[in-house]
């Protein structure tokens, strides 16, 4: 049933991609994906409307878990998310300022070093902003950024109670692909 929800969700996005180059000036609605976390395996969707020709609005949405040698990332979260462009939004290439909103559930970091799992969690509710460049080709585009976010550093604990370590979780990045429709 999921594979055959995203086969779906895939079709649908390209189809109507392929149906709005000829309109791509009154494009108003951009779906994208991070390829980078859906390899690892959290899958994310942003849907993106454009109310104004420079600023656009969304919801967001991930899950899933990511494992890399010993540490793991899992959780789902929905969110908000606005760009303001200092180029027409969807038409032309343009450096972004961004903000959002985003409501984790159950987001849990976890590293086994020596036999001894440590895990943590990150906040509730994370407030994120930055700045980016997005790419446009056609019905297709990229974007690549930097935010800032109110998450706290990220204390990793064994059961005991034992501090592993702190990662600091205040600056991160966004990396998506997209089609405009």
């Amino acid at each position: 049933m999921k594979k055959l929800s995203k086969n779906l969700l895939v079709s649908l996005t390209l189809a109507l991609s392929f149906q709005s180059m000829a309109f791509a000036e009154n494009d108003r609605h951009n779906l994208s994906n991070n390829p980078i976390g859906s390899m690892l395996g959290l899958s994310s969707l942003e849907y993106s409307y454009k109310i104004f020709d420079h600023m656009t609005i969304g919801l967001t949405g991930a899950s899933g878990r990511i494992k890399i040698s010993n540490t793991q990332i899992a959780g789902d979260s929905y969110g908000v998310i606005s760009r303001i462009y200092f180029q027409p939004a969807f038409v032309n290439d343009s450096w972004y300022i961004v903000a959002a909103a985003t409501k984790m559930k159950h987001y849990e970091v976890s590293i086994t070093k020596n036999a001894i799992k440590y895990t943590g969690k990150l906040k509730e509710t994370d407030i994120s902003g930055g700045v980016g460049y997005h790419w446009f080709w056609s019905s297709f585009n990229a974007n690549l950024g930097a935010l800032m976010t109110n998450q706290p550093n990220l204390e990793l604990r064994d059961v005991s109670g034992n501090k592993y370590k702190n990662y600091d979780k205040t600056v991160s990045a966004e990396f998506n692909i997209g089609w405009k429709f």
